[in-house]
């Protein structure tokens, strides 16, 4: 059996898992952790968002949290097809669903169940490897046009962005798709100061802290090529 999941260098084009244990090996982390799907109804513009809560292989099903926002609660139990895309550790994953979903409900909150897909996009992209760190990294979202500081700590980096985690209630209300003025931590290659653009966010309400997922925004040259150094020392002290 291939590995789809080994980390070679240089970029590699998408492959397609067809057996059951290389499509749960796929799908278990984005379970583990928290990975935020994105969900898109195909005869729909919209995209929505829900989360992989569990794998139950032996009846062959997933659970998906309620989808976000609550248009797609109904889409979903109208039985509609559609598609899911993930990315963890710079790992592109997609898949299709051509059933309906089954409803129901844990601890009084709509969850849907759909069959585990009989085959799914893994596509492995070297530039985009996500990188956790090993040592605490202290970061700084600042922004001067709504007095925002946000501190937390760095929990991984890529060439491309990075995600910060934030402990206790959230204090600010950040808007996925704004850019903020400055994100400062600090590395073992030097300090980093740039704009970032909020993707993503998630608070746990089990852990007190929320994930914020940003991408760098106009990322100068220099930098870049720091940070890519960075990544890859991480990449291989990894393996």
């Amino acid at each position: 059996m291939s590995n789809p999941f080994s980390k070679e260098e240089g970029p590699r084009p998408p492959q397609i898992l067809a057996s059951v244990v290389e499509i749960v090996a796929a799908l278990r982390p984005l379970q583990a952790n928290h990975t935020p799907l994105t969900i898109r109804f195909l005869e729909r513009g919209s995209s929505y968002r829900s989360y992989l809560i569990d794998i139950d292989r032996e009846e062959g099903y997933l659970m998906l949290d309620e989808v976000i926002p609550s248009d797609g609660e109904r889409h979903m139990r109208n039985g509609e097809y559609f598609k899911i895309e993930a990315f963890h550790e710079g790992a592109r994953i997609l898949w299709e669903n051509r059933q309906a979903a089954i409803p129901d409900e844990v601890d009084e909150a709509p969850c849907h169940w759909v069959k585990i897909p009989q085959q799914l996009s893994y596509h492995q992209r070297r530039n985009a490897y996500r990188a956790i760190l090993t040592f605490k990294a202290s970061a700084k979202l600042t922004d001067s046009r709504s007095n925002l500081a946000l501190e937390g700590q760095l929990i991984d980096i890529s060439v491309g962005g990075c995600r910060l985690k934030v402990d206790g209630p959230i204090k600010h209300k950040l808007q996925a798709g704004t850019i903020y003025e400055k994100f400062f931590t600090q590395l073992p290659f030097g300090n980093i100061e740039i704009a970032v653009e909020l993707r993503h966010f998630h608070h746990d309400e089990a852990r007190n802290h929320t994930l914020y997922g940003f991408r760098f925004h106009l990322l100068d040259g220099f930098i870049q090529r720091k940070i890519e150094l960075f990544v890859n020392q991480l990449q291989k002290a990894s393996r």
